[in-house]
């Protein structure tokens, strides 16, 4: 299926039953864009899945807490105009992502405002965490969004899946990094 987009929204297509790579492995899709699920007795079931990309940048808000802010308003705008069971944000869409110009350049970023990105990435659980799983249960969808995450001293390119309760369904890190990511992540 596709959805048309609006200003800000980005047409999802579900091709061999991929959205999004692997990410949703816990909605099983069809080609179709139908999810496995089990009924009520354990039997197989199908339904429809209504996915929303987000195509909207985060790059002109300064800190974390004007881009959760922005991706709630957008969340909210997008439902009101699909009521999609999915919303999907870009890569690194909460945390400042580091701009690539050339690997050396990137490097001279990395080594200048190292700090800088991890003061404004996520850590799970932290204040911005919550307020992720808290737009999912607002709006009661599953939310796919991509951070900047911070363990100790390392940053990840990171994805999260939350249930319309607000509960982490899965996180994956990006493992398969180009050069210029190489000197940051």
């Amino acid at each position: 299926f596709v959805i048309h987009p609006p200003p800000g929204i980005k047409s999802a297509r579900l091709e061999n039953g991929k959205v999004a790579g692997d990410l949703l492995r816990r909605l099983p899709l069809l080609p179709q864009g139908e999810a496995i699920g089990k009924d009520s007795i354990g039997k197989p079931s199908v339904q429809t899945v209504k996915v929303a990309a987000l195509r909207e940048s985060s790059a002109g808000y300064s800190n974390s807490t004007e881009q959760v802010l922005l991706l709630d308003k957008l969340v909210q705008e997008t439902i009101k105009v699909y009521k999609p069971d999915l919303v999907l944000s870009p890569e690194a869409f909460v945390g400042l992502y580091p701009w690539r110009q050339g690997k050396d350049s990137a490097v001279r970023v990395a080594e200048a405002s190292f700090q800088l990105h991890l003061d404004a990435a996520i850590t799970p659980g932290d204040r911005h965490f919550q307020a992720l799983a808290a737009i999912a249960r607002k709006h009661g969808i599953h939310l796919g969004v991509g951070i900047v995450e911070r363990r100790l001293w390392t940053l990840y390119s990171s994805y999260l899946l939350f249930s319309p309760d607000g509960s982490l369904l899965d996180k994956r890190r990006k493992t398969v990094l180009s050069e210029d990511e190489k000197a940051f992540w």
